[in-house]
């Protein structure tokens, strides 16, 4: 009985109960839900592996982000400084410099952009380190992606209220 009412209830919103982006757990918004307006974030996506990237980007555009992607930290710190992102999602592993020296050098270059740090290594000594050096936040794999977009809304939040 609750299942035909919650049914109807949904093909009443012109809803039809299907999940639109299964990966980020989103689906359409319904008529009684306000939509808040902000600004489009740019966020800087960096991981030499590319389908990691790509699952990346596809969270973050279907979250309304404009996405740039970097496969490495020379041209992550390039793009940082040029570009100026409102989110960087960084690796850890990077072939040309660790993700904790990208870390260093954007803090150093005087940016406060917030820093997600993604890594294989759940050593608390190597979180610990990251967020020493400057990242925000320190995600380590596998992690749920609804957890990442939960942080890094946060982050986007807090910075845009800040500003």
């Amino acid at each position: 009985m609750a299942s035909q009412n919650f049914d109807a209830a949904l093909r009443r919103c012109g809803h039809d109960g299907r999940v639109t982006n299964v990966a980020a757990g989103l689906r359409p918004p319904a008529d009684w839900e306000m939509t808040v307006t902000r600004p489009v974030k740019t966020v800087l996506i960096v991981d030499d592996d590319g389908p990691s990237r790509t699952v990346l980007s596809i969270v973050c555009g279907s979250r309304g982000h404009t996405v740039i992607e970097a496969a490495s930290g020379a041209d992550a710190l390039a793009i940082a400084t040029s570009r100026r992102p409102d989110l960087i999602l960084l690796d850890v592993s990077l072939p040309d410099m660790s993700g904790l020296e990208v870390c260093s050098r954007v803090r150093e270059a005087g940016l406060d952009t917030p820093i997600v740090m993604l890594s294989g290594h759940a050593d608390p000594a190597d979180v610990s380190r990251g967020l020493r050096l400057g990242a925000d936040d320190y995600l380590t794999k596998p992690y749920e992606l609804r957890e990442l977009v939960a942080r890094m809304e946060q982050h986007l939040w807090e910075s845009w209220q800040a500003a």
